[in-house]
């Protein structure tokens, strides 16, 4: 858990490994095998061995999550921002949050996969919420700009074929992703031999991009007799400074069939690190083929780790849970786990966490546990240290494994992207009306050949969102189309905008909608747009928008001008 005041003490009872990051209590009591805190207030002092606790002093760099809030008739993106050496919860130690105008983000529905992957690509978007459901990509999500793409209810991106879901790229800084869970494509064979190798899940690269509650799957909802999931890696770091606050690498041991047998469903790593100072708070990676989280670049550092071995693999699996790449030479993880439970052939691999003693390791704190009635156990928890884990030893524990201390000087940093400017104030100005003769009105209303995916998602944000009740439009306003067949919503749009520039401007209300919008007093279907007389007190109806009876907003629409 994150950034979480609790008024009292927390009590987990028998749960075997937590991490919790930048929280306030009174005292922390129980718990079975690996603990971690970060930051946080009230947490007990370090302890090696069962349980094991790892207490560090202060978050050395992080941004919190992003969320969404309504002020008034407003719905705003917040984006924390980045934070260095902070402790305590973010309310309290003052945090700085960014505020992003709802005009400026696409609401994404699964069952508009086109409009989706269009808006990302779009620069009149800062952002992209996921609505709950599952995406089925028909091409990759790529990022090459300062964006967020936020989840709700745990939305699921499945990657398009055998490419990547999502690629964010270099040389870009302050992309933001969140709340999302990646899941492999199937393939259509029932034999893991014949499937076909992936780009990862996620590729991550830029600046310091931050990585919130962001989990990978490879299997579960599919049958592997019939059709069988693969990604050979979940999620690749190639950016620099990369922090991952809270994740699950999960290749399914278990599926909507039963059991996972036989190396089904195959996926090889859980995350591999190639980008520089990467940084993580929480990382758990289980069940994968082969090294369950690699890391091949300097500098990384893992706060809490949980890993599973795999179930079902051949005798002679000689992976370990945890691999630093023999040419690294600073590297620090603390409050570390690899489990085992060879289900079904005996296997014990040599180490549970493969690291060099190079010059600038610091591993502190580091576990093994032998799980259940598994065959074999692992031979050792690093190098030759700690002893074996197997039906007779249940736990074994290092608690220091660290280098000299006496590295080179580090190379010099590659260039950092310059900062992105700030979105402009959530709540814009006015804009002027037009000059036009006495007597006429000026509408707002969709600029001809608008994308009309786009278009609805505006129309539908000011429907449901933006303060404004969209009943009353006539009937005859409905159902116009493109001249390939598609619904175009342009006589739609006519009455919506038209009627919530109308009702808001007073309020900051634009005329905009995400550059889809103009101000005329010339509209293409003047029978649609909406037509508050003069004799009306706009500014009453102003202040109950939204809150009408709708008999009342009837009777509005009906007045003449």
């Amino acid at each position: 858990m994150s950034d979480i005041l609790v008024h009292g003490s927390v009590y987990p009872g028998s749960q075997q490994q937590w991490v919790t990051r930048n929280s306030k209590f009174n005292s922390w009591n129980g718990g079975a095998w690996n603990f971690v805190w970060v930051g946080c207030e009230g947490a007990p002092g370090n302890k090696c061995g069962r349980p094991m606790h790892t207490n560090v002093e202060s978050t050395p760099v992080i941004a919190e999550k992003p969320f969404i809030s309504v002020e008034g008739n407003d719905w705003y993106l917040n984006l924390p921002q980045v934070e260095h050496n902070v402790r305590g919860v973010s309310w309290e130690r003052g945090t700085q949050i960014a505020k992003v105008s709802f005009d400026r983000v696409y609401i994404a529905d699964a069952n508009n996969i086109n409009g989706l992957q269009a808006a990302v690509g779009n620069t009149n978007y800062d952002a992209v919420v996921l609505s709950p459901g599952v995406y089925y990509l028909t091409e990759t999500l790529e990022i090459n700009r300062a964006f967020t793409l936020l989840g709700l209810g745990l939305a699921t991106l499945v990657a398009p074929g055998l490419n990547s879901a999502v690629v964010v790229g270099d040389n870009v800084r302050d992309v933001r992703v969140a709340g999302i869970l990646f899941q492999a494509s199937t393939q259509n064979t029932g034999n893991r031999l014949d499937t076909k190798a992936t780009q990862p899940l996620l590729v991550v690269g830029g600046y310091q991009t931050i990585l919130s509650d962001v989990f990978a799957r490879v299997g579960g909802p599919n049958n592997p007799h019939k059709e069988q999931a693969r990604a050979d890696i979940m999620v690749q770091v190639t950016g620099s400074g990369v922090v991952l606050d809270n994740s699950w690498f999960w290749r399914a041991d278990h599926d909507i069939v039963g059991e996972v047998y036989d190396e089904n469903n195959p996926s090889d790593h859980g995350i591999v690190v190639d980008g520089p100072d990467f940084q993580a708070y929480g990382l758990v990676t289980e069940h994968t083929l082969k090294d369950l989280s690699v890391f091949n670049a300097e500098n990384a550092v893992v706060y809490f780790y949980q890993s599973e071995m795999p179930y079902s693999v051949s005798s002679g699996w000689n992976y370990s849970a945890y691999k630093v790449a023999s040419g690294v030479q600073r590297h620090t993880a603390s409050g570390l786990g690899a489990y085992s439970f060879f289900r079904d052939h005996y296997n014990d691999p040599s180490d549970g966490f493969d690291v060099p003693k190079n010059c600038g390791i610091d591993m502190k704190n580091m576990m093994t546990v032998h799980l259940g009635s598994g065959k074999g156990g692992i031979r050792n928890v690093i190098g030759t240290e700690g002893g074996m884990s197997d039906a007779g030893h249940m736990y074994s524990w290092v608690c220091d494994w660290v280098g000299n201390g006496r590295c080179a000087p580090s190379a010099p940093p590659s260039p950092v992207p310059g900062p992105t400017p700030l979105p402009p104030s959530p709540v814009p100005s006015p804009v002027p009306s037009p000059t036009h003769a006495p007597g006429t009105k000026t509408y707002c209303v969709p600029k001809p050949g608008a994308d009309p995916s786009t278009l609805w998602a505006n129309i539908e944000w000011a429907c449901k969102h933006g303060g404004i009740s969209c009943s009353g439009e006539p009937s005859e306003c409905h159902g116009d189309r493109t001249a390939s067949g598609q619904y175009a919503h342009q006589m739609d749009g006519s009455y919506v905008f038209s009627k919530y520039y109308t009702l808001m401007r007073s309020r900051g209300g634009t005329c905009n909608f995400s550059g889809l919008a103009e101000l005329t007093t010339n509209p293409t279907y003047p029978g649609c747009v909406y037509n508050a007389g003069s004799r009306l007190s706009r500014a009453s109806e102003s202040a109950k928008a939204g809150e009408a009876p709708e008999k009342v907003i009837r009777w509005l629409d009906n007045l003449d001008a």
